[in-house]
């Protein structure tokens, strides 16, 4: 459509828009509208002007793209156990590799990385006084990329997708990414330090840890006894039994 302005070909509205592609085909309509119009020599040559402006920017992008596969290759190992991570794909993990490397030993510790990062979130209350969870500013390059990588990660069936919706739960979406971002760099650490790939551990993994109640542990005690305990479907309501009165398995009569 763009090539078709510029050349001042007089083509009718409906027949232009027809050239759309793709996803753009469901605009026909809107596009029909849009070209309905005189398209004078001045208008033209400003369609020129930015597309050719469009061409050579793509053009520098490409080049560039080059130039970080070429400096990547001898860390193809490194991003390639970094992809095994929800929400890590090869641009992310071209961002992690350039801005902190692959040697972790320069980092203290997985917090010191975090800290110098920018997504280490403060701690939200001290002596019974609340304080700002909000996070340090640290590198903007990778801090952003990891950012991408957290809402990348809530749209997967995975443990950092579950995660990421427990916590939007509590404290909103955008805590949520901080949190699964501070999450996601912690993994980039260890598995740097390690070379071994990401274990998935599950989308159900944070209900199968779901703490056992005191009166659970209670139950399951006395069973291991021998006693028998009476209990509903629901712990809540719960029958109390005294073990004096209770009678073991082993000497029921």
């Amino acid at each position: 459509m763009l090539i078709a302005l510029m050349d001042g070909e007089v083509i009718e509205p409906k027949a232009l828009a027809e050239l759309a592609k793709g996803k753009l085909r469901k605009k026909i309509p809107e596009l029909v509208d849009a070209l309905n119009g005189q398209v004078t020599k001045h208008k033209r040559e400003m369609i020129r002007f930015s597309y050719e402006h469009l061409l050579y920017l793509e053009k520098q992008i490409t080049q560039l793209e080059e130039q970080i596969t070429n400096h990547l290759l001898p860390y193809q190992k490194e991003a390639m156990l970094l992809h095994t991570i929800p929400g890590v794909g090869p641009k992310t993990a071209s961002i992690i590799i350039a801005e902190i490397g692959v040697n972790m030993s320069v980092f203290p510790s997985p917090a010191h990385l975090s800290s110098w990062s920018g997504v280490s979130p403060g701690n939200n209350e001290s002596a019974g006084k609340k304080k700002s969870s909000k996070t340090s500013k640290g590198d903007k390059w990778i801090r952003g990329a990891l950012l991408e990588a957290a809402w990348a990660a809530q749209r997967t069936r995975t443990f950092l997708g579950a995660k990421f919706w427990k916590l939007a739960g509590k404290g909103g979406k955008k805590k949520a990414a901080i949190a699964i971002a501070h999450k996601i760099l912690i993994i980039v650490y260890y598995i740097l330090v390690k070379g071994e790939p990401y274990r998935e551990l599950g989308k159900d993994y944070l209900e199968q840890r779901r703490p056992v109640s005191r009166e659970q542990l209670a139950v399951n005690y006395l069973k291991k006894l021998g006693y028998t305990v009476a209990e509903s479907s629901h712990l809540q309501t719960l029958e109390k039994v005294q073990v004096s009165s209770a009678i073991p398995k082993d000497k029921a009569g």
